[in-house]
């Protein structure tokens, strides 16, 4: 049996409600957090300034967040991205994602991606492409 911890910013806490939707979740899914903005990424999850070194939406950002949450859990999931429909300051393109799964032994996989669509659309994708990488990195 195993453990999963999730952080999330782009979804809103979507990838925890898709893998608390699963009768006997309980068993497996330990916490959820949801840092959307720099505030609370800071205060949630103890994200610091050379976390964010690489900008809100990095590999850096998406890794650090799931170290920071994983706790005593097997595995973390954590996603950062743009959504859109207005592009932010940093002038990353809209759709880009960052995906990470952190292990307890420290193994860790980012999954960079560019995706299309709406706004509900690219939120969609990337919990989905979480709970897939989580699967794939799990079994």
């Amino acid at each position: 049996q195993f453990r999963i911890s999730v952080a999330e910013s782009t979804c809103g806490g979507y990838i925890g409600y898709l893998l608390t939707s699963l009768p006997g979740s309980g068993k497996y899914f330990d916490r959820s957090v949801v840092a959307y903005s720099n505030e609370a990424k800071r205060d949630l999850l103890g994200i610091t300034d050379e976390d964010m070194s690489d900008g809100l939406v990095s590999q850096r950002m998406a890794t650090a967040m799931a170290e920071k949450v994983r706790g005593h859990s097997d595995f973390a999931i954590a996603e950062t991205g743009i959504a859109g429909p207005i592009q932010g300051r940093s002038r990353k393109p809209i759709g880009l994602a960052y995906v990470a799964i952190v292990s307890r032994d420290g193994r860790v996989m980012v999954h960079q991606c560019q995706f299309s669509g709406t706004r509900e659309d690219i939120r969609h994708k990337i919990a989905d492409l979480a709970i897939h990488l989580a699967i794939q990195r799990i079994t």
